[in-house]
């Protein structure tokens, strides 16, 4: 069955654990995070119990696990993702953001299971070594970003070494990596020993810097359900508000019509009347408690809404209204402005060919003398945030 296998599946190296005679010796392995106290009494009753039930072989459920693990970390519930080890968790994240040939960097030498998830994948690894003088390779890793790097893995405190690498590190890393589009693997395994840990960092790069956060149909649903938006009184933890299935049950693939908010305070929508755009979602309708949508519409953190284009009244209801959104709600940002999202799509409509009756519309035009338009209705919002980047600048 070997032949069958891809290629770079055939040529990987069976990972072989140093375990021959370990258990002569009775010895406990510490990189294998083997326990050096002992179990505590709960967990071996509750094994037991399952035990002489005969629930072992049931499906787990996780019940607050979630919750517990979240707390302990200080993230978010919905920010945890159980697995079956660490292994799992970190093959779950080679396989999710990269593909055959993409570049990887893992500071070597490191957690071997890095290595073997990345030629799994297809990988090229880029090893900047760690040395005696100088500890964790910095200026390697940073310089490697800019090499169309995919993701980069972070081993804190490393394994096997011990090493840590810095807050300000890390801080310095994660910035150049956004700009980039490359994704950053923290591995605090060994927290409980440094004590050191960039969760904090999340917040910061979110709410903390005069960043701009734009989330666009998908990317608008995770900043809804990780809590951000709308991020009432610089809460951005506790999810308040939701999007649910589209009204007509099924995904919807056309053109809206818009209504902005001219009360809203989002950096991205000044000066922006209406806009037409399509949508292209199954899961886009807004709901929350009537306490929270009474305060997003008082707050004006809704910055759009679904309109009839013929008499330019909200629609509230489906078909204009694509999915049923209360209020007929089509986008929201959070106090700041700065933080927003949509469920239209806005990169959708950047260029005058790419209204869908332009060649109707570029007739129109000539029969009337009058200039054909360069652009699309959506440029306007990404326009809006260049020129508030470059404000914040100054």
């Amino acid at each position: 069955m070997t032949k069958y296998a891809l290629p770079q599946i055939q040529e990987l190296s069976p990972y072989n654990p140093p375990l021959g005679g370990r258990r002569e010796t009775n010895s406990l392995l510490l990189n294998f995070n083997e326990r050096t106290v002992p179990v505590p009494v709960k967990v071996t009753e509750a094994l037991t119990a399952m035990l002489i039930d005969n629930k072992v072989q049931i499906y787990p459920e996780y019940g607050d696990l979630c919750n517990k693990i979240g707390d302990y970390c200080g993230v978010k519930n919905s920010e945890v993702m159980i697995t079956n080890g660490s292994g799992q968790g970190i093959d779950l994240i080679f396989r999710t953001f990269t593909k055959k040939g993409d570049k990887v960097v893992i500071p070597s030498p490191s957690f071997a299971l890095f290595y073997q998830c990345a030629k799994v994948v297809g990988n090229e690894i880029i090893t900047p070594e760690y040395t005696f003088e100088k500890g964790f390779p910095f200026e390697e890793t940073l310089e490697s970003i800019r090499d169309g790097v995919k993701l980069i893995v972070l081993c804190n405190p490393n394994n096997p070494t011990g090493t840590l690498v810095s807050l300000e590190e890390i801080e310095m890393i994660v910035s150049t990596a956004r700009e980039a589009g490359t994704v950053v693997i923290v591995d605090e395994a060994y927290f409980e020993f440094s004590k050191v840990t960039a969760v904090d960092l999340i917040k910061k790069f979110v709410v903390d810097e005069k960043k701009v956060v734009l989330g666009i149909c998908n990317g608008f649903q995770v900043l809804i359900k990780l809590g951000i938006l709308p991020g009432f009184d610089e809460n951005y933890e506790d999810q308040n508000s939701s999007l649910a299935l589209n009204d007509s049950g099924r995904y919807e693939d056309r053109w809206v019509n818009l209504k902005f908010n001219s009360e809203s305070n989002c950096i991205a929508t000044k000066g922006i009347d209406e806009m037409y755009i399509p949508v292209r979602h199954g899961e886009g309708k807004i709901i929350a408690n009537d306490d929270v949508m009474e305060k997003i519409m008082d707050n004006n953190q809704y910055i759009a809404q679904y309109i009839n284009p013929e008499t330019k009244k909200i629609a509230v209801k489906y078909p204009i209204n694509p999915n049923g959104s209360t209020n007929a709600i089509a986008g929201l940002s959070d106090e700041t402005g700065r933080i927003f999202g949509l469920m239209p799509h806005p990169e959708a409509n950047l260029l005058f060919e790419n209204h869908p009756h332009w060649t109707r519309l570029k007739r129109d035009y000539e029969d009337k003398g009058m200039k054909i338009p360069e652009h699309g209705d959506g440029l306007k919002i990404f326009k809006n945030i260049v020129e508030y980047l470059e404000g914040v600048k100054k």
